[in-house]
C-alpha cells in the first residue's frame, strides 16, 4: 500500500476515534487470531504494555473482545477492577495467564465497524441538533450585538430571488408561512414546485392569499393543488406585504415592487426580533383570513348544502377566495348575468349580506 493510500485510510479510522497505532494492532489481531498481546506487540514492533493499552481502547470501541474474569457478573467493557465486578479483564491482567491471553479476539469487522459507525452517526445527529438549535441561537444573539448588519442580506433580481427561495424551502425543517399576492417576481409555477419539494419532506405550509394574487391566471388552480398536498390556505381581500417566514428563524421580504424586473430587490432577514415581528404580522393576517376552500375535493351531503350543484359549490369557493365577477366567469365559462343571478340566490339561502360573506359562511357551514 502506498504511503498516500495508507494516510487516507488512517484518516478514515481517525474519524471514528481509532488512532493509527490502534488500527495496526486491530489488523494484527485480525490476521493472527489467538496469538495474544505479546505476539501482536512483536508484529507491530511496539512494547507489550502499549499494545495492551491499545487493546483496552479497541475493546471500548467494540472492535476487540476481552475475556471476562470467572465468577463475575457482566460489566462495561474495558473497565475491569474491584469497583466494577464482572467487567472484562484488561489485557494487562493476562500476562500471568497465557491461556487467557489467547482468548482476546478481534471482532468481525463487518459487524464491529458497522456498529462503531452507527454509534458515531448517533453522536453526529445529536451534535447537529445542538448546532442548529442552542448553538445557532447563541451565535445569532452574539451576531446581533457585534455585527447587526450581517442579519440582513439584500437579494436583487428575479433569478437571485428564485435561487434564494428554493434554498430557503430546501433548508426548511418544520414550517413555512407565506403572505401571497401579485405581482410576482418568482413565477408562481416555480414557487409551487419548490413548495411541493419541501412538503414531500414533511414541511408544513400555511399561506394567506390575497384576492389579487388568486386572480392571476392559473394561480387559484396552483393554490388548490397545494391544498390537496396538505397546505393550509386562507384568503383575505388584501395583505400588507409579500412575506415568507421559514421555521421562525429566516424571512424574505420585498424591498421594491416586482415591476422593477431585473432590479427588483428583497431583503433576507436572519433570526432576530425582526423575524419575530414579521411572524407576528403573518399570524395576525392568518387569524383574520377565511378558509380558501377546495371545490371538487369532495361532495357535501344534500342535507348540509340544500342540494348544491357542482357549479354553485364552485361559485361559493371562488367567492370565499374573493375573486371578482370577471375572474369567476373566466374560471367557470358563464356570463356575468348568470353569475350574478346565482350569487343572489346563494346569498339569500345563506342569509349573507354580501358576496364575500356568502363564501365565508359557506365555508363555515362545511359547504365548500
Amino acid at each position: 500500500m502506498s504511503s498516500e493510500a495508507a494516510g487516507e485510510e488512517s484518516g478514515v479510522w481517525s474519524a471514528v476515534g481509532v488512532s493509527e497505532f490502534e488500527e495496526r494492532v486491530y489488523r494484527e489481531a485480525l490476521r493472527h487470531p489467538g496469538a495474544g498481546p505479546e505476539e501482536w506487540a512483536r508484529g507491530v514492533g511496539e512494547s507489550g504494555p502499549r499494545v495492551r493499552e491499545a487493546l483496552d481502547r479497541l475493546a471500548g470501541l467494540g472492535l476487540v473482545e476481552l475475556p471476562r474474569t470467572p465468577g463475575r457478573a457482566t460489566g462495561a467493557p474495558g473497565t475491569a477492577g474491584p469497583g466494577n465486578p464482572g467487567a472484562p479483564a484488561g489485557p494487562g491482567d493476562e500476562s500471568d495467564d497465557p491461556a487467557r491471553s489467547a482468548d482476546i479476539a478481534a471482532i468481525d469487522p463487518r459487524v464491529a465497524v458497522r456498529d462503531l459507525i452507527r454509534r458515531h452517526e448517533e453522536q453526529f445527529d445529536r451534535l447537529t441538533a445542538l448546532a442548529t438549535g442552542e448553538l445557532a441561537r447563541d451565535y445569532d444573539e452574539a451576531r446581533l450585538h457585534t455585527e447587526p448588519s450581517r442579519l440582513l442580506e439584500v437579494v436583487v433580481g428575479a433569478t437571485e430571488h428564485a435561487v434564494r427561495l428554493r434554498r430557503l424551502y430546501a433548508e426548511a425543517e418544520y414550517e413555512v408561512r407565506v403572505l401571497d399576492t401579485s405581482p410576482y417576481v418568482v413565477d408562481p409555477g416555480l414557487h409551487s414546485e419548490y413548495q411541493s419539494e419541501a412538503m414531500r419532506r414533511g414541511v408544513s405550509f400555511r399561506t394567506v392569499y390575497a384576492i389579487a394574487g388568486l386572480e392571476v391566471p392559473e394561480r387559484l388552480a396552483q393554490a388548490r393543488r397545494m391544498s390537496s398536498f396538505g397546505e393550509q390556505g386562507r384568503v383575505l381581500p388584501a395583505v400588507p406585504l409579500k412575506l415568507v417566514v421559514v421555521d421562525e428563524r429566516t424571512a424574505l421580504v420585498p424591498l421594491t415592487r416586482p415591476e422593477y424586473g431585473a432590479g427588483a430587490s428583497a431583503v433576507l432577514v436572519h433570526h432576530s426580533a425582526l423575524t419575530d415581528a414579521l411572524g407576528a404580522v403573518f399570524e395576525a393576517m392568518w387569524r383574520q383570513a377565511a378558509p380558501l376552500g377546495t371545490a371538487g375535493s369532495g361532495v357535501p351531503s344534500a342535507t348540509a348544502t340544500g342540494e348544491l350543484t357542482a357549479t354553485e359549490r364552485e361559485i361559493l369557493t371562488l367567492l370565499a377566495a374573493g375573486l371578482s365577477d370577471n375572474a369567476i366567469t373566466r374560471q367557470l365559462g358563464i356570463s356575468v348575468r348568470t353569475l350574478r343571478r346565482r350569487i343572489g340566490e346563494l346569498q339569500e339561502r345563506l342569509g349573507a349580506n354580501g358576496r364575500f360573506q356568502a363564501g365565508v359562511l359557506a365555508a363555515r357551514r362545511g359547504w365548500i
